[in-house]
């Protein structure tokens, strides 16, 4: 049984004007929090209680202990009447082991997690939702809310092997399903005879050449010698089925390593709220594009670039990755086959460092586009060798 009891909720009667609500805001700070749940495969704790609720409240969480909750934090705004609705700031926390997720922000319009840690989750660490996306779907409507949220200086972190229940109980399972396959694209299995065939000019056997490794991975291996992953963020349509998700969701989420990396990008004008940076959630720009065309199931991985990429009947079918360097993985990807097909060491040599270095340039995380609206943020491990 999942529950969605809040201990605490901050909210306003709606129809308040707008001068009073803009005036209203919570803080929450110096509270040591513990609940009843866990982060735990055990569908007992889906019934566990959320810590608090703010739904159309501009809130501040300042220097709190949260532990064993269903979710922590779960922030929501929509009024249309307020403008200064949907901020939310999560400064100096730190929370463990919940059974949903650790954060949940529901077109939560400003939203910024600094300086925390926030760890152990039967799901995702963070989900973030757009508010009124079946009408946007059905409709086109405009009076949708979408969330924005920069993580900075903070620790997020949530190890899943996508068999949770959280996954099955929220119907995510075969979305996670193509997550993993990236894991093809980095360890050297991935199958490029597609491509290859095309530049050969003839059809090639499936598995005839192959993506060269690379020196990252998405799992982590744990003490237990398990594999799982750290999913920091899931990006997901609200109040509407997976097979009806037809557009990309609105929104994004950036993550930044330190406060100085967060000033620096905000300082430059050429940066706004709707650049392409992070898992960005977008109808209009490459990115947007590429979710589009993933929501149709077309077997092909999208890197962030105007023009170019590459089609596979691969293990990535509808899956878009945002690639650190796309030129370099599309200049990588083309040198190496060239040299496989014309068994010319040095050109497959430096095929391969191209191809190496394009996921080094990607950073810390790796931001995928999945069907039906979905996206997700993924820490880069270290491969073990």
């Amino acid at each position: 049984m999942t529950s969605h009891s809040a201990l605490f909720c901050n909210y306003y009667e709606t129809g308040l004007d707008v001068a009073m609500n803009a005036a209203c805001e919570v803080n929450w700070s110096n509270v040591n929090a513990v609940g009843n749940g866990e982060a735990s495969q055990e569908n007992i704790y889906s019934g566990a209680i959320i810590l608090v609720k703010s739904y159309r409240v501009n809130s501040n969480f300042v220097n709190n202990v949260t532990n064993k909750f269903y979710i922590n934090y779960l922030v929501h705004t929509g009024e249309e009447n307020c403008a200064n609705d949907g901020q939310f700031k999560i400064d100096y926390c730190k929370g463990y082991d919940a059974y949903q997720c650790l954060l949940f922000f529901n077109g939560a319009e400003k939203a910024i997690v600094s300086n925390s840690e926030f760890k152990r989750a039967a799901g995702p660490a963070i989900i973030t939702t757009m508010i009124g996306y079946e009408d946007y779907v059905k409709k086109d409507a405009t009076d949708y809310n979408i969330t924005r949220l920069d993580i900075v200086n903070s620790t997020i972190e949530s190890l899943v092997s996508g068999n949770e229940p959280w996954f099955k109980i929220y119907g995510a399972a075969p979305q996670f399903a193509s997550v993993t396959a990236l894991e093809a694209m980095l360890n050297g299995t991935y199958d490029l005879s597609p491509m290859a065939s095309a530049m050969a000019g003839q059809q090639l056997p499936a598995g005839t050449i192959k993506t060269p490794g690379t020196d990252k991975s998405i799992f982590a291996t744990t003490t237990d010698s398990a594999s799982y992953m750290n999913m920091i963020v899931i990006s997901m349509p609200d109040s509407i089925s997976f097979d009806q998700a037809s557009k990309p969701m609105l929104g994004y989420v950036r993550k930044f390593e330190s406060q100085t990396d967060y000033e620096n990008f905000y300082a430059d004008s050429e940066n706004t709220v709707d650049d392409e940076f992070g898992l960005y959630m977008g109808e209009t720009g490459n990115l947007g594009q590429y979710s589009s065309q993933a929501i149709t199931g077309e077997s092909t991985i999208f890197v962030e670039d105007d023009v170019n990429y590459f089609s596979t009947t691969g293990v990535l079918s509808g899956t878009s990755f945002q690639a650190g360097d796309p030129e370099g993985l599309l200049g990588g990807v083309s040198l190496w086959i060239a040299g496989c097909l014309q068994s010319n060491e040095e050109m497959k040599a430096q095929g391969a460092a191209l191809y190496k270095q394009a996921f080094n340039a990607g950073g810390s995380t790796f931001n995928l586009y999945l069907f039906n609206a979905m996206g997700t943020m993924i820490e880069s491990q270290p491969r073990n060798k």
